[in-house]
């Protein structure tokens, strides 16, 4: 009874872990393409390609210094309905990944949070094709 009463207690312990765990991603901005479901465009510690489930808190950090991005990351969105917290540090730009769709691709975080890096003295985040409808907004 001991023994059987410890396995399940390691059970609901690994249980509570596995589902407690979010995904980290990073924009990297190094696959084919700069479209959000490229798996070469993240950096992740999980088996996805993509940031794409209620779990999955992306990170889309501007590299100022990068001469191929003046105004900051360009990143194509398709539609993803359902993301955690989003935060975007630095100039972004977003399009649309499949332009000649007529359906506008929208993702939607939980929450979104955008900030300057410390060498900026502003930032532009630039939608052009594309939506992010935020669940909550905090102040």
């Amino acid at each position: 009874m001991r023994g059987r009463k410890a396995r399940w207690m390691v059970l609901a312990i690994g249980c509570t872990t596995v589902i407690g765990l979010g995904a980290d991603w990073t924009w990297v901005d190094q696959g084919a393409d700069h479209d959000w479901d490229t798996c070469g465009n993240w950096f992740t510690h999980t088996d996805a390609c993509y940031p794409c489930t209620s779990s999955d808190d992306p990170l889309i950090r501007d590299e100022p210094d990068d001469p191929n991005y003046p105004d900051g990351w360009v990143v194509n969105l398709i539609d993803v309905e359902e993301l955690g917290d989003m935060t975007i540090y630095g100039s972004v730009q977003f399009g649309d990944a499949d332009p000649n769709d007529a359906n506008v691709p929208t993702i939607c975080p939980d929450s979104l949070y955008i900030n300057a890096l410390e060498s900026e003295d502003n930032i532009l985040v630039t939608i052009d094709g594309g939506r992010i409808v935020v669940g909550s907004i905090d102040k």
